[in-house]
């Protein structure tokens, strides 16, 4: 099963019709792609060095970013790292907010600040996977409920329907 769908569902507005997908490095390319796809928007991956825990070196940007707002996908948030990476993206002509869709929201203290500090971050949209509770609520945190998902896949077991459509290969 795959959030995917759930989360690209909520970028499908005019809002978004300029933004390009960005992976913020080449283990998400393929996660990124499918959301270029269902949204109809280029994909830019970006390449990375880890430098620790915490930090990260953006080396390359493959793709075209120029004069687009870009929708990070991540798979996790948990330190924040991957803000620190946008930097490069607005060296090579990024605009507007960077907008970020994240499936498990594990947000430590230190994502929280990055969120809360960085001028550039719209909105990191998140699935509920992981409880967010009330102290990392924030109005540049937007939660999505799976329940849907969940309630799709039970009602097509408990119905002897495959669950085969709703599966997600990356």
């Amino acid at each position: 099963m795959s959030a995917i769908p759930i989360l690209a569902n909520y970028f499908k507005n005019k809002n978004f019709k300029n933004a390009a997908i960005v992976s913020p490095d080449v283990g998400r390319a393929s996660i990124a792609g499918k959301y270029a796809e269902l949204l109809n928007l280029p994909l830019v991956v970006m390449q990375k060095r880890r430098m620790g825990s915490n930090h990260v070196k953006t080396t390359h940007v493959v793709g075209n970013i120029k004069g687009r707002q870009p929708i990070i996908i991540d798979d996790l948030i948990a330190s924040g790292s991957v803000i620190s990476q946008i930097d490069v993206l607005y060296d090579h002509g990024a605009v507007g907010k960077t907008w970020f869709s994240i499936t498990h929201p594990v947000l430590l203290p230190s994502a929280m600040s990055c969120i809360e500090n960085e001028s550039r971050v719209g909105k990191v949209v998140v699935t509920n996977t992981v409880p967010v509770p009330p102290e990392k609520r924030h109005p540049k945190l937007e939660v999505l409920s799976i329940a849907p998902l969940l309630a799709e896949i039970i009602n097509r077991i408990h119905n002897e329907i495959s669950i085969s459509p709703k599966l997600m290969l990356t």
